[in-house]
């Protein structure tokens, strides 16, 4: 499969969602790595190299925006693409991650596991 070597990082602290969306992406045939706070995003987006990062905006330790903007400022990890989830769809916290630099968002209530999987399509080219 041509996605084996496109290596995605799931951060979200809402287990059942977590799995579902491991379980989805790796039958698409993306290998998955996940955290389920932010502070350890951080150290596993240094270590692990995704080629993308899925952040939830609300999560325990450090927000997803304070990650955001902590990965957007390291030079060696910058040019990954994070897409942010989040169950807010309000104005500010959507302007505020667009500011930062994220190349998606999604309303989790409002995406399907299709979307998802069309969305990393879209963001990784040859996947």
């Amino acid at each position: 499969m041509a996605n084996e070597s496109k290596k995605i990082l799931i951060v979200e602290d809402e287990q059942s969602l977590l799995k579902t969306m491991e379980f989805t992406l790796q039958s698409a045939g993306f290998e998955v790595v996940s955290a389920s706070e932010g502070e350890s995003a951080v150290g596993m987006v240094k270590d692990n190299k995704p080629d993308l990062v899925l952040l939830d905006i609300i999560l325990p330790k450090k927000s997803g925006i304070d990650v955001l903007k902590e990965l957007k400022a390291d030079g060696r990890v910058q040019h990954i693409p994070v897409v942010m989830l989040n169950n807010l769809s309000d104005e500010k916290s959507i302007s505020e991650a667009i500011g930062v630099g994220e190349r998606g968002y999604f309303v989790k209530s409002d995406m399907t596991l299709d979307d998802l999987v069309v969305k990393v399509k879209e963001i990784l080219p040859g996947s």
